[in-house]
């Protein structure tokens, strides 16, 4: 859950409803907002394990780096 402060200074709470790895599909609802859906190349499980997410999202830039490539990786979030 991610809290989010309106205009008026009173704030809710937005969660993620569903993530469909398959189609990397991830339905997001907040109070007065509905529900949104975005998509995504790649999408992982909450609870998803560190090695799997390194395997999925970083092992290649890695290698390609270490070999003369330029490459980037963005996160973004919560921890803990």
């Amino acid at each position: 859950d991610t809290n989010v402060g309106d205009d008026d200074g009173a704030s809710m709470t937005a969660h993620i409803a569903s993530v469909d790895p398959g189609t990397g599909s991830v339905v997001a609802v907040a109070p007065g907002v509905g529900l949104r859906e975005f998509r995504f190349e790649h999408a992982l499980r909450s609870g998803t394990s560190q090695g799997v997410v390194f395997e999925s999202a970083a092992r290649q830039l890695i290698t390609d780096f270490l070999n003369g490539y330029n490459a980037t990786i963005l996160v973004y979030g919560q921890t803990g």
